[in-house]
């Protein structure tokens, strides 16, 4: 997309740009208490999740990091944890 000579060079020593895309998962979840109840292997739990705008920034790749920090502290306070608990 912003290569100097307007050609795609991809994985080669003559690539000079690049091209942003996106990319799509689904998860799909279940309560604590359904996957113990079915006997799942449980690989992790999810106690907080949010959803903010980074308000003004510089463009697209370079997010608000006041708008960043404020969401994450927010999740932490949420979940009653520290960043230290995270693994």
């Amino acid at each position: 997309m912003s290569s100097i000579n307007s050609r795609c060079a991809a994985f080669t020593s003559e690539a000079d740009g690049f091209v942003p895309s996106d990319g799509a998962v689904a998860l799909v979840l279940k309560t604590r208490e359904a996957a113990v109840r079915d006997g799942d292997n449980i690989l992790g739990i999810v106690k907080s999740t949010g959803v903010k705008h980074d308000g003004r920034s510089q463009g697209l790749i370079a997010p608000n990091i006041n708008s960043q920090v404020s969401l994450q502290r927010s999740l932490l306070a949420d979940a009653s944890m520290e960043p230290s608990d995270i693994e």
